[in-house]
């Protein structure tokens, strides 16, 4: 018996779909609609999240998360026992080459194949040939390949390099093979990041040169998860000899900055299926609606509550079956064009784009539960039909609409058109709301779009107009003929960024500070002074104050500033004076390690390889904000801030035996009156060689100009696929109303009624729910897109509120002219027929 019962309802069903083709088309739309906005919105979302960190990947270089140095017999034989560490990478140093100026000094090293296959492979593209396994076998970069004068590489091609010796400091000139060429993103990373590139070979080649020693080895680790802290434990668990060194992973969580990313697009989906849930539900509804004697009939015939409602479910669930499949084609089409483009606008390395099934099962799982929500309520209302009220539903509705109109409008269209809209209040309120969602996303992403301070990015990005920098990598610097040209252009407007070496001399004054890293290390004092004073080396840079911000209280007030140009005075850099804070998640400064500076205390360093001695007054702590150069000091020793100034006496331009030798790392220069078009094109075409490098204001602003336009396109383009819905919406509520309305206008012309007041009634009604939309959208549409600013300003502090009002009332009035126009076309359409012709037509 339920199987017949369920025979009868599949064949009502196909029925239904089969004789109501323009219902199926508009439902049809809508669920590819629903599923390429969902569909979209998850490829976006994941391919945005895996390139963000796979661009932190290749920018560092390496997937490593932690690395330490000349490891011991027991810590090789004891880290694969580790059940938190998933990959063990051993690579031996063989030596340096730096034949190549524009590379700096690269790396002749063996990896082993974990190490390739886990650390370097996954930050690498284009990757052809095979692993280095035999004798004078390599393998090299594009990139690194370009700068040899190779830039057609061919696979086994013999390559000589010249190289020193790591333990014999001989040099040494081999022929090798080129075994495997890839593509790497050494060269995008900011100058002076400290990440060498490398020529990789084989462990034969390790061997054959004395390398495969662990005083040559450095062993890189991939946790299985909680990097910070497992790198703490790691240390405890292989007992670290106190002078080993090691580093962790500058990405200590990669998915930690993309929980407002996760909230955001959980945001959106929820609001794309809300539309694509008011969209669906209204033409079911009005569908429902129009069949009401239909569903009294089958009523009659002994249909159940429970059949009638599974029909008018299984009919919007079986036009997914079309629907689906259609906005999923169309959403993979499009990620190859939409996705890339969206990505790599904010990205250097490229876009990932991201096909993981969850894309697709996720879009198909919320589409098909917002079609079955949107069709819950048309269904229940198909079910209460009785038989009685299905035969009376036309001549009912219709007696009472001609006394309503009789009694309250007094045949006056706007009274009519008043009425009519309360009569349905549901329909008054998916309609309105259909129209605001719209109004209100396209509102939003203007808002957002507009509020964007390009400006004010820029000045916090990029301190000065114009900054050049070595093209040579790791730790390249500028070359003397080039310097002296621009300080002979650009004089005093030229701020030099400058690295000398120095060191500490042992006094009174910072005892304090060795004292507390003896105890931090549990070191002998001595122990500590050895390796702070008489190894380690100090790095001094010359630096502009607009590069500083306070840390320590007091330490820019004027006099301190006076001071510090004048040569005077000295600041800490607070960078080595950070650790990681496990319950705030993120980094801190270590006050009680500053403490043990005394502000005021004189600072006694030798400088140069001829340690000239120097004195200098210690003024506090300052960030270095977008440093010219990057690295750590080793345990703990500070880096000095120092002017232009105080370096003169000690830096000869003949760099003379007795003086110290400058490295400049950087030159900034800001335009003068404010020519920087001028001077742009001024110092690309005259000033720059292959060895510098230009990083300009222009060039960022125009990449911000045309990230900001796609972005806005990108915006408006989902906007106005919202508002479509919203329009879509509102005309066929006012199509299917005005059509099932027909013989009611027929009757109200037969009382008196001419064509032109019931089309005035019908416009009037039209644009009524266009102004309620319009006011609703100016309020809570306006607070929603003020939220959503609030919001996105947490996470960047680069947007000002800027509404955009020209924008707006653009919409406005197109939702008013749409309003207005709509009903009146479709009352043209629909009173055509003489008035005997439509009297006699029974809906």
């Amino acid at each position: 018996m339920s199987d017949s019962k369920t025979t009868i309802t599949s064949k009502i069903t196909k029925e239904a779909i089969r004789s109501d083709k323009a219902r199926n088309f508009f439902v049809i739309a809508a669920i590819s609609l629903t599923t390429f906005m969902i569909t979209s919105i998850f490829s976006m979302g994941m391919s945005y999240i895996e390139s963000l960190n796979m661009q932190a990947l290749r920018m560092q270089g390496s997937a490593s998360q932690f690395a330490f140095y000349q490891p011991t017999e027991k810590q090789m034989e004891s880290v694969y026992n580790l059940d938190y560490v998933r990959h063990v990478g051993v690579a031996h140093y063989i030596g340096t080459i730096d034949d190549y100026p524009q590379l700096g000094d690269v790396i002749f090293a063996y990896v082993d194949k974990t190490h390739w296959d886990e650390m370097f492979s996954p930050t690498f593209i284009n990757i052809v040939g095979k692993y280095a396994e035999a004798e004078n076998e390599v393998m090299i970069s594009r990139y690194t390949l370009a700068a040899m004068g190779i830039d057609n590489p061919i696979l086994g091609m013999e390559i000589p390099i010249t190289f020193t010796n790591f333990l014999t400091d001989e040099e040494i000139t081999e022929t090798f093979i080129l075994s495997l060429i890839y593509t790497d993103f050494g060269r995008m990373r900011s100058p002076g990041i400290n990440q060498s590139l490398g020529i990789y070979t084989s462990y034969e080649t390790a061997d054959k040169f004395g390398a495969n020693i662990l005083e040559n080895t450095m062993i890189n680790i991939i946790f299985n998860n909680r990097i910070a802290e497992y790198a703490d434990k790691l240390i405890d668990d292989l007992s670290f000899y106190t002078t080993q060194a090691y580093a962790v992973a500058p990405i200590l969580n990669n998915v930690s900055h993309s929980i407002s990313l996760y909230l955001g697009f959980v945001a959106i989906t929820a609001f794309l299926m809300l539309s694509g849930y008011l969209l669906i539900y209204n033409v079911m509804y009005i569908s429902v609606s129009k069949d009401i004697r239909f569903y009294g009939l089958l009523k009659t015939l002994g249909m159940t509550n429970k059949q009638i409602s599974r029909i008018v479910i299984e009919q919007s669930i079986r036009l997914c079956i079309i629907g689906i499949p259609i906005g999923l084609i169309v959403t993979s089409l499009l990620s190859f064009l939409i996705v890339p483009i969206l990505i790599e606008t904010d990205l250097k390395t490229g876009a990932v784009i991201s096909f993981s099934p969850i894309i697709y099962i996720g879009g198909v799982i919320f589409t098909i539960l917002t079609v079955y929500l949107a069709s819950v309520s048309p269904s229940k209302k198909a079910a209460k039909v009785s038989p009685i009220e299905g035969m009376r539903h036309v001549a009912e509705n219709q007696n009472r609409s001609i006394q309503a109109y009789h009694s309250s409008a007094n045949g006056k269209p706007l009274k009519i058109a008043v009425r009519n809209m309360n009569r349905n209040p549901k329909r008054l309120r998916i309609t309105v709301l259909s129209l605001f969602i719209g109004i209100a996303v396209f509102t939003s992403a203007a808002t957002l779009s507009n509020s964007m301070d390009i400006e004010y990015n820029l000045d916090k990005e990029y301190l000065y107009d114009f900054m050049l920098v070595s093209s040579r990598m790791p730790y390249g610097t500028l070359d003397d003929k080039f310097v002296d040209a621009i300080l002979n252009e650009f004089g005093d407007k030229a701020h030099i960024s400058a690295l000398i070496h120095g060191e500490f001399v042992n006094t009174n004054e910072i005892s304090k500070h060795v004292e507390f890293i003896s105890k931090r290390d549990n070191l002998a004092y001595d122990e500590v002074i050895e390796q702070l004073f008489d190894k380690y080396y100090l790095g001094l840079k010359t630096t502009d104050l607009r590069m500083l911000t306070e840390v320590t209280d007091g330490a820019l007030k004027l006099e301190n500033i006076e001071a510090f140009n004048r040569g005077e005075l000295a600041f800490f850099s607070t960078r080595g004076f950070e650790e990681w804070n496990e319950g705030e998640n993120n980094w801190i400064y270590n006050e009680v390690r500053m403490n043990t500076f005394d502000i005021g205390s004189i600072l006694e360093i030798n400088i140069g390889p001829s340690k000239i001695p120097a004195q200098i007054t210690f003024g506090g702590f300052v960030e270095l904000m977008n440093p010219p150069v990057s690295g750590s000091t080793h345990r703990g020793t500070p880096e000095i801030l120092v002017s232009n100034k105080f370096l003169e006496p000690f830096i000869s331009a003949e760099h003379e035996e007795n003086y110290a030798s400058a490295d400049i790392l950087s030159i900034s220069l800001d335009a003068i009156n404010e020519n920087e078009e001028e001077y742009y094109y001024h110092l690309l075409s005259n000033m720059l060689s292959i060895n510098e490098q230009l990083v300009s204001r222009i060039d960022a602003k125009r990449a911000f100009v045309e990230a900001m336009a796609l972005l806005f396109v990108l915006g408006s383009g989902i906007a106005g696929i919202l508002s479509l819905i919203g329009v879509f919406n509102f005309i066929n509520v006012m199509s299917v109303s005005t059509i099932a309305r027909k013989h009611e206008f027929a009757l109200l012309e037969c009382i008196g009624m001419c064509k032109k007041q019931v089309r005035q009634a019908i416009m009037y009604e039209g644009i009524g729910y266009g102004i309620i939309s319009i006011l609703l959208s100016a309020t809570i549409g306006n607070l929603i897109a003020y939220a959503l600013l609030l919001y996105v300003s947490n996470i960047d502090d680069a947007f000002r509120f800027n509404y955009p009002f020209v924008s707006v009332l653009i919409i406005y009035a197109i939702i008013l002219a749409i309003s207005f126009i709509v009903p009146a076309l479709v009352y043209r359409s629909v009173s055509n027929a003489t008035l005997v012709e439509r009297l006699r037509e029974v809906e």
